[in-house]
Protein backbone atom coordinates (compact mmCIF):
# COMPACT_ATOMS: atom_id res chain seq x y z
CA UNK A 1 0.00 0.00 0.00
CA UNK A 2 1.05 3.51 -0.56
CA UNK A 3 1.12 6.34 1.94
CA UNK A 4 -1.80 7.85 1.00
CA UNK A 5 -4.91 5.51 -0.06
CA UNK A 6 -6.30 6.13 -3.37
CA UNK A 7 -9.93 6.29 -3.29
CA UNK A 8 -11.00 7.36 -0.21
CA UNK A 9 -13.13 5.21 1.97
CA UNK A 10 -16.39 4.36 3.26
CA UNK A 11 -17.54 3.68 7.26
CA UNK A 12 -18.87 0.10 7.75
CA UNK A 13 -20.47 -1.01 11.64
CA UNK A 14 -19.68 -3.66 13.22
CA UNK A 15 -23.84 -4.09 13.81
CA UNK A 16 -23.78 -5.08 10.13
CA UNK A 17 -22.54 -8.27 11.42
CA UNK A 18 -26.41 -8.20 13.18
CA UNK A 19 -28.00 -7.12 10.42
CA UNK A 20 -30.43 -9.28 8.37
CA UNK A 21 -28.51 -9.12 5.23
CA UNK A 22 -26.36 -11.13 6.72
CA UNK A 23 -29.22 -14.13 6.12
CA UNK A 24 -29.39 -13.27 2.33
CA UNK A 25 -27.46 -14.46 -0.19
CA UNK A 26 -23.73 -12.99 -0.58
CA UNK A 27 -24.68 -11.30 -3.80
CA UNK A 28 -27.16 -9.18 -1.59
CA UNK A 29 -24.23 -7.86 0.90
CA UNK A 30 -22.27 -7.64 -2.35
CA UNK A 31 -24.65 -5.29 -3.97
CA UNK A 32 -25.22 -3.37 -0.55
CA UNK A 33 -21.54 -2.65 -0.07
CA UNK A 34 -21.50 -1.32 -3.87
CA UNK A 35 -24.09 0.96 -3.29
CA UNK A 36 -22.36 2.62 -0.18
CA UNK A 37 -18.83 2.79 -2.50
CA UNK A 38 -20.64 3.98 -5.07
CA UNK A 39 -22.83 7.26 -3.76
CA UNK A 40 -21.68 10.65 -3.64
CA UNK A 41 -19.45 10.95 -0.09
CA UNK A 42 -20.35 14.98 -1.01
CA UNK A 43 -23.32 17.12 -2.46
CA UNK A 44 -22.98 18.15 -6.06
CA UNK A 45 -24.88 20.05 -8.88
CA UNK A 46 -26.46 16.88 -9.59
CA UNK A 47 -26.97 14.15 -6.93
CA UNK A 48 -27.09 15.06 -3.18
CA UNK A 49 -24.35 13.56 -0.18
CA UNK A 50 -25.71 9.36 -0.05
CA UNK A 51 -27.52 9.78 -3.68
CA UNK A 52 -25.94 8.09 -6.44
CA UNK A 53 -27.17 6.80 -10.24
CA UNK A 54 -27.16 3.37 -11.16
CA UNK A 55 -27.95 1.12 -14.11
CA UNK A 56 -27.89 -2.89 -14.40
CA UNK A 57 -24.54 -3.94 -16.54
CA UNK A 58 -23.83 -6.98 -16.77
CA UNK A 59 -20.30 -6.60 -17.59
CA UNK A 60 -19.50 -4.09 -15.01
CA UNK A 61 -15.98 -4.95 -13.28
CA UNK A 62 -17.31 -5.75 -9.70
CA UNK A 63 -20.44 -7.17 -10.94
CA UNK A 64 -20.26 -9.40 -13.48
CA UNK A 65 -21.77 -12.34 -11.31
CA UNK A 66 -25.16 -10.64 -10.80
CA UNK A 67 -27.98 -11.06 -12.43
CA UNK A 68 -30.52 -9.09 -13.82
CA UNK A 69 -32.81 -10.30 -11.53
CA UNK A 70 -30.81 -10.56 -8.37
CA UNK A 71 -30.08 -7.12 -9.12
CA UNK A 72 -33.27 -6.31 -8.84
CA UNK A 73 -34.52 -8.60 -5.78
CA UNK A 74 -31.54 -7.30 -3.65
CA UNK A 75 -32.56 -4.00 -4.07
CA UNK A 76 -37.12 -4.43 -3.56
CA UNK A 77 -36.04 -5.50 -0.41
CA UNK A 78 -33.06 -3.41 0.96
CA UNK A 79 -36.17 -0.39 0.02
CA UNK A 80 -38.99 -2.36 1.94
CA UNK A 81 -36.06 -2.88 4.78
CA UNK A 82 -35.49 0.95 4.90
CA UNK A 83 -31.67 0.73 3.78
CA UNK A 84 -32.41 3.17 0.61
CA UNK A 85 -34.84 4.94 -1.56
CA UNK A 86 -35.36 4.48 -5.53
CA UNK A 87 -36.47 7.03 -8.31
CA UNK A 88 -36.64 5.69 -11.80
CA UNK A 89 -35.22 7.33 -14.48
CA UNK A 90 -34.45 6.93 -17.76
CA UNK A 91 -31.58 4.36 -18.39
CA UNK A 92 -31.50 3.90 -14.88
CA UNK A 93 -32.34 4.34 -11.03
CA UNK A 94 -31.41 7.27 -8.36
CA UNK A 95 -31.06 5.73 -4.74
CA UNK A 96 -30.21 7.40 -1.79
CA UNK A 97 -28.50 5.93 0.96
CA UNK A 98 -30.90 6.46 4.29
CA UNK A 99 -29.57 8.51 7.43
CA UNK A 100 -26.27 8.30 4.96
CA UNK A 101 -24.77 11.53 6.87
CA UNK A 102 -25.52 9.75 10.28
CA UNK A 103 -23.61 6.85 9.84
CA UNK A 104 -20.84 8.15 7.08
CA UNK A 105 -20.03 11.01 9.66
CA UNK A 106 -17.22 9.56 12.10
CA UNK A 107 -18.38 11.82 14.55
CA UNK A 108 -21.41 9.58 15.23
CA UNK A 109 -18.97 7.16 16.73
CA UNK A 110 -18.38 7.66 20.32
CA UNK A 111 -15.03 6.56 21.76
CA UNK A 112 -13.23 6.77 18.45
CA UNK A 113 -9.91 8.28 19.56
CA UNK A 114 -9.70 5.71 22.41
CA UNK A 115 -10.05 2.65 19.94
CA UNK A 116 -7.89 4.36 17.52
CA UNK A 117 -5.04 4.49 19.95
CA UNK A 118 -5.81 0.71 21.20
CA UNK A 119 -5.41 0.29 16.79
CA UNK A 120 -2.47 1.54 16.85
CA UNK A 121 -1.32 -0.56 19.40
CA UNK A 122 -2.11 -3.96 17.90
CA UNK A 123 -4.88 -4.47 20.44
CA UNK A 124 -8.37 -5.95 18.53
CA UNK A 125 -10.32 -3.08 20.21
CA UNK A 126 -11.69 -1.43 17.13
CA UNK A 127 -13.74 2.02 16.63
CA UNK A 128 -17.09 2.35 18.39
CA UNK A 129 -19.82 1.25 16.59
CA UNK A 130 -22.77 3.20 14.76
CA UNK A 131 -26.08 3.56 14.56
CA UNK A 132 -27.01 1.77 11.48
CA UNK A 133 -29.72 -0.18 10.77
CA UNK A 134 -29.12 -2.82 10.40
CA UNK A 135 -27.17 -0.66 9.16
CA UNK A 136 -28.94 2.23 7.80
CA UNK A 137 -32.71 1.83 8.55
CA UNK A 138 -35.08 3.17 11.42
CA UNK A 139 -38.70 4.42 9.87
CA UNK A 140 -41.27 3.34 12.19
CA UNK A 141 -43.35 1.59 9.22
CA UNK A 142 -40.03 -0.83 9.21
CA UNK A 143 -40.09 -0.66 12.78
CA UNK A 144 -43.80 -1.92 12.91
CA UNK A 145 -43.59 -4.20 10.52
CA UNK A 146 -40.95 -6.11 12.29
CA UNK A 147 -42.39 -6.14 15.60
CA UNK A 148 -45.70 -7.42 14.26
CA UNK A 149 -45.08 -10.00 11.76
CA UNK A 150 -42.23 -12.32 14.13
CA UNK A 151 -43.56 -14.05 16.52
CA UNK A 152 -41.88 -16.01 19.61
CA UNK A 153 -42.03 -19.93 19.78
CA UNK A 154 -44.54 -19.71 16.51
CA UNK A 155 -47.38 -18.85 19.02
CA UNK A 156 -48.67 -14.94 19.17
CA UNK A 157 -47.21 -11.41 18.18
CA UNK A 158 -44.53 -10.14 19.74
CA UNK A 159 -45.76 -7.12 21.58
CA UNK A 160 -44.15 -7.76 24.85
CA UNK A 161 -40.83 -6.77 22.46
CA UNK A 162 -41.90 -3.72 21.78
CA UNK A 163 -40.85 -1.95 24.88
CA UNK A 164 -37.08 -3.77 24.57
CA UNK A 165 -37.46 -2.43 21.01
CA UNK A 166 -38.13 1.04 21.94
CA UNK A 167 -35.16 0.91 24.59
CA UNK A 168 -32.48 -0.29 21.67
CA UNK A 169 -33.82 2.50 19.21
CA UNK A 170 -33.83 5.36 22.08
CA UNK A 171 -30.11 4.26 23.38
CA UNK A 172 -28.83 2.80 19.95
CA UNK A 173 -29.99 4.95 17.39
CA UNK A 174 -31.15 2.36 15.37
CA UNK A 175 -33.11 -0.84 15.35
CA UNK A 176 -32.73 -3.75 17.05
CA UNK A 177 -32.89 -7.29 14.59
CA UNK A 178 -35.86 -8.82 15.73
CA UNK A 179 -35.98 -12.05 14.22
CA UNK A 180 -32.30 -12.46 16.72
CA UNK A 181 -33.52 -10.80 19.30
CA UNK A 182 -36.91 -12.89 20.41
CA UNK A 183 -35.64 -16.27 21.86
CA UNK A 184 -32.75 -14.48 24.35
CA UNK A 185 -34.93 -12.00 25.36
CA UNK A 186 -38.06 -14.05 25.46
CA UNK A 187 -36.56 -16.15 28.30
CA UNK A 188 -35.58 -12.99 30.19
CA UNK A 189 -38.75 -11.79 30.01
CA UNK A 190 -40.32 -14.84 31.03
CA UNK A 191 -38.27 -15.33 34.29
CA UNK A 192 -37.05 -12.13 35.71
CA UNK A 193 -40.33 -9.42 34.24
CA UNK A 194 -40.22 -6.74 31.68
CA UNK A 195 -39.02 -4.03 34.66
CA UNK A 196 -35.80 -5.62 35.63
CA UNK A 197 -34.94 -6.77 32.51
CA UNK A 198 -35.37 -2.87 31.21
CA UNK A 199 -33.81 -1.71 33.67
CA UNK A 200 -30.69 -3.72 33.17
CA UNK A 201 -30.76 -3.33 29.59
CA UNK A 202 -30.46 0.37 29.61
CA UNK A 203 -27.47 0.42 32.07
CA UNK A 204 -25.61 -2.33 30.30
CA UNK A 205 -26.19 -0.40 26.71
CA UNK A 206 -25.27 2.62 28.34
CA UNK A 207 -21.89 1.36 30.15
CA UNK A 208 -20.87 -0.37 27.08
CA UNK A 209 -21.49 2.91 25.07
CA UNK A 210 -20.11 5.30 27.43
CA UNK A 211 -16.62 2.71 27.29
CA UNK A 212 -16.45 3.13 23.79
CA UNK A 213 -17.62 -0.68 23.78
CA UNK A 214 -20.21 -0.43 21.25
CA UNK A 215 -19.27 -2.66 18.51
CA UNK A 216 -19.37 -5.68 21.08
CA UNK A 217 -23.23 -5.28 21.68
CA UNK A 218 -25.58 -7.57 20.91
CA UNK A 219 -28.58 -8.81 22.19
CA UNK A 220 -27.70 -12.82 22.98
CA UNK A 221 -24.27 -11.07 24.18
CA UNK A 222 -26.65 -8.86 27.07
CA UNK A 223 -28.58 -12.30 27.65
CA UNK A 224 -25.47 -14.01 28.53
CA UNK A 225 -24.08 -11.92 30.74
CA UNK A 226 -27.73 -11.59 32.34
CA UNK A 227 -27.78 -14.47 33.07
CA UNK A 228 -24.05 -15.78 34.34
CA UNK A 229 -23.95 -12.70 36.37
CA UNK A 230 -27.39 -14.29 37.95
CA UNK A 231 -28.38 -9.92 38.50
CA UNK A 232 -30.57 -8.73 41.65
CA UNK A 233 -30.47 -5.59 40.68
CA UNK A 234 -26.92 -4.67 40.87
CA UNK A 235 -25.24 -5.10 37.87
CA UNK A 236 -22.38 -2.80 37.90
CA UNK A 237 -19.80 -5.25 36.37
CA UNK A 238 -22.80 -6.91 33.58
CA UNK A 239 -21.01 -4.83 30.85
CA UNK A 240 -17.54 -6.19 31.42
Amino acid sequence: MTEESRGGFIILSRRLLDDDIMDKPASWLKLWIYILLNVNWKTTKRLKRGQGFFHYDPNAKHLNEITRNVWQKAHNWMEVSGKIERKKAQRGVYITVLNYDRYQDINTYQGTTEAQQRHNRGTTQYKKEGKKLNTYSSSDECKQKSVSEDKPSGKGKVSWLTPYYDLWLEIMGGPMVVKKAIRPLSKLHKIHGEEKVLSHMRKYLSTLLKNGKAGFISVSDFASKFNDHKPDGNISNLAF
